[in-house]
């Protein structure tokens, strides 16, 4: 139960952390670089974390031919960061944030390998100890009635 309950906190905590920290960075982005943070996907905020202005981030990717990637110039997009330092704080704060995420994820796997030995532990412990467990339904029911006794030789 102890590691059942550190697994949920665990997890959940991370989450609220993360999306904290989504709304820390977007917030900072908002104030020092004039990003309007409405529907934008994540690859935008990673792209505006690498480069100082939208022009900066066009030129680049048609050097490197990759038209498809250029954000149009019609305002929706738009970003300019008003120092090299806010940049980097916002970068440093979007990976902790997809760091949290991460660990949300395998915590959540955690809680799942634990109801796995969980369920392997009980079935052991059912066979080691004789007893014997047993499943039925009755008819005209969709539930699932169990029985459950325990054979105590002596």
């Amino acid at each position: 139960m102890t590691s059942e309950f550190a697994l949920w906190t665990l997890t959940l905590s991370s989450y609220f952390i993360h999306d904290r920290g989504i709304r820390y960075y977007r917030a900072l982005a908002q104030e020092h670089a004039g990003v309007d943070p409405v529907e934008k996907n994540y690859q935008y905020w990673v792209d505006i974390g690498n480069y100082n202005t939208l022009d900066e981030f066009n030129d680049e990717h048609l050097r490197w031919r990759e038209g498809e990637r250029i954000y149009p110039r019609d305002g929706t997009w738009d970003w300019t960061w008003d120092s090299a330092s806010n940049r980097h704080r916002y970068e440093r704060s979007r990976i902790t944030a997809d760091r949290w995420l991460l660990a949300g994820k395998f915590l959540a796997g955690g809680l799942v390998l634990n109801h796995i030995f969980s369920a392997i532990d009980v079935v052991y412990l059912k066979n080691k100890s004789g007893a014997k467990l047993t499943f039925s339904t009755q008819p005209g029911s969709e539930r699932m009635i169990g029985n459950y006794t325990v054979s105590l030789w002596f």
